[in-house]
């Protein structure tokens, strides 16, 4: 599958290899490119969906949001639409900062 996941502020989250790869052979490929979500999002998804890879790890370990460490996740997970989903229902449920209104 040929995914990128980009970020409510433009940053790339997952697809850092399929983007290499595309431009090292200047070949256009067929992408879904999915955007808006939040980094929180993407990293509590990847931690709960992958909690023993190690380069999950060591970005939930980190204080920032580090290219290096997202381009590692990209390379040893494989996401797809039906996960991008996914995070669009966790990002749109209500959470405890917001407030309830009835």
């Amino acid at each position: 599958m040929n995914l990128i996941i980009r970020s409510n502020q433009g940053d790339l989250l997952y697809g850092h290899q399929l983007l290499k790869r595309m431009v090292d052979a200047g070949t256009r490929n067929e992408v879904e490119v999915c955007e808006g979500i939040e980094p929180e999002i993407f990293f509590a998804y990847v931690g709960t969906k992958f909690p023993e890879n190690r380069a999950v790890m060591a970005l939930l370990g980190s204080e920032t949001l580090e290219s290096d460490l997202l381009e590692a996740v990209s390379h040893t997970i494989e996401l797809t639409p039906e996960d991008v989903d996914n995070m669009r229902e966790l990002q749109d449920w209500p959470r405890d900062d917001d407030a309830i209104k009835t």
